[in-house]
């Protein structure tokens, strides 16, 4: 009966066991809903309906990408002195190879680090990702929808803060 208590409750704990890894690990999510309204923080959310509107008014061959965009958030801070705001980005950036997301590309230089990550198939990007830090500010970009791996550099024209993506369309060429 005691060995029966026990593989039940060893059982039960396995099934809860992803749940709780999954909720101790700083997801994106988390980190837009806690630092949004952060006054040492900077927050855009650039919503599906008006990034559709933008593409009805654009003249040029954008108009399908932009369209397929769900949504578009960014937010940085230049507090690099607050230790709290370190500590979570420098853990997003680790917890993201964790989970679900490829790395697309990784810069490095003097005071700047960037990560380019993606979460999709062979075909399509479901969702783009850029978390570093760079001259003194920490930044999040989260950009979701079906992206097209050859439509990166276009996005990278319109979106301050995404020249690298240009390196992987010259890298397919």
């Amino acid at each position: 009966m005691k060995n029966y208590l026990i593989i039940n409750l060893v059982f039960i704990a396995a099934l809860f066991m992803p749940h709780f890894a999954q909720a101790q690990t700083p997801s994106i999510e988390r980190i837009f809903e806690t630092y949004s309204a952060d006054e040492n923080f900077s927050y855009v959310n650039i919503s599906g309906q008006m990034l559709r509107l933008l593409a009805s008014r654009s003249k040029d061959g954008e108009t399908s990408m932009t369209s397929r965009l769900n949504r578009i958030r960014i937010l940085s801070s230049s507090d690099l002195e607050n230790e709290t705001i370190t500590t979570a980005f420098r853990d997003l950036n680790h917890s993201l190879m964790r989970q679900d997301y490829d790395e697309l590309m990784e810069i490095r230089d003097a005071g700047s680090h960037f990560r380019f990550l993606m979460k999709g198939d062979d075909e399509f990007i479901e969702q783009l990702i850029l978390v570093g830090y760079d001259k003194g500010s920490h930044v999040l970009i989260s950009i979701e929808g079906r992206i097209m791996l050859s439509e990166l550099s276009s996005i990278s024209d319109t979106i301050p803060g995404l020249e690298g993506l240009k390196q992987l369309d010259d890298e397919d060429n």
